[in-house]
């Protein structure tokens, strides 16, 4: 499509949008929507969370002396949930319905068994959160200080790579833009954030993006995790963002368990196929309840650096230009 046609056409669809924004019938959907969500309002306390990944079974056993994941009050398993923080009214956990169709949850499932039947090389493997290991693809700046390809995405035989390539096409087409959309929406600032993220990384590996597109997911996140069951220990994620980053839980599959469970949250959060949880892993001791059936779970996320790099970079460069 030539450039003027494409250009009309966006601005069309802006303007239809803004139209439709305005109209009485997005105000009744928006009031529809609120009746079909839950809305709670937490503070942190900075003392249940450890300084190092060390002192974690402590601070559990000093501040939750008898933590058991099956025994936390469970949410409801339908609707939407936000918890917010109180103070900044950022969210802690945040849980949207019919984010993926079937066709999308049954094609990323088909992908993940075509890889599993393959065997990937998982080159970075722990036990502190779960007995199975995760597959780490993408983009993060992990033992780095440049954005990068891991090395579950690079060091596999062709076959594998050409398998995950499918795997991350389909997120990057049918789920990155529906989780933009909800960051967008519900936690703008960080959305800012990943946008400042994502011009670093395509300014370093705007090549390489343009060689691989499915790595490129328009800086909603970076990195994809996906493994087999769930993470069954409690743990923190240290290697995410702590001051407001989201990692999303995506399931898929038939199964039943997984829920995510928070001590600080003081609940066990359903999350079944066609839903997804978006959390603050960084700052919530959490676990996921044992499961039956077969479920793959995707964590897409993005490195603490990825984002600490980006800001301070963008921070030199606007006093270059005020100088």
């Amino acid at each position: 499509m030539p450039r003027s046609k494409r250009s009309r056409s966006n601005a069309a669809k802006a303007a239809h949008l803004q139209k439709y924004l305005a109209s009485p019938g997005y105000a009744k959907a928006q009031e529809a929507l609120e009746r079909h969500t839950t809305r709670l309002s937490l503070e942190l306390n900075k003392k249940h969370l450890p300084s190092k990944a060390n002192k974690l079974r402590k601070t559990i056993t000093r501040n939750f002396p008898r933590l058991r994941a099956e025994n936390l009050p469970k949410a409801d398993a339908n609707d939407r949930l936000l918890i917010l923080e109180k103070g900044t009214n950022d969210p802690l956990a945040m849980r949207f319905d019919r984010v993926v169709n079937n066709e999308t949850a049954h094609r990323l499932a088909n992908a993940c068994l075509a890889l599993d039947q393959l065997g990937p090389k998982i080159n970075h493997k722990e036990t502190t959160r779960s007995k199975t290991s995760a597959l780490h693809l993408g983009i993060w700046e992990v033992y780095s200080d440049q954005p990068h390809l891991t090395r579950d995405t690079v060091n596999q035989e062709p076959l594998v790579k050409e398998t995950i390539a499918r795997l991350l096409a389909i997120l990057r087409e049918e789920v990155a833009p529906k989780l933009a959309q909800l960051l967008q929406q519900h936690h703008p600032r960080q959305w800012e954030r990943q946008l400042t993220a994502y011009a670093r990384v395509r300014e370093v590996l705007g090549q390489q993006l343009q060689e691989m597109p499915w790595l490129d997911f328009g800086g909603a996140f970076f990195t994809v995790a996906v493994k087999v069951g769930s993470s069954e220990r409690w743990h923190i994620d240290w290697n995410d963002d702590p001051s407001g980053g989201i990692a999303w839980v995506l399931p898929v599959g038939v199964f039943t368990g997984g829920d995510f469970c928070s001590p600080q949250l003081e609940a066990s959060i359903p999350v079944r196929q066609g839903q997804v949880l978006g959390v603050q892993a960084r700052r919530l001791i959490h676990c996921g309840l044992q499961t039956t059936g077969l479920r793959h779970v995707f964590t897409l996320f993005t490195d603490y650096l990825v984002l600490k790099h980006a800001e301070d970079e963008a921070q030199v460069n606007s006093a270059v230009t005020r100088e």
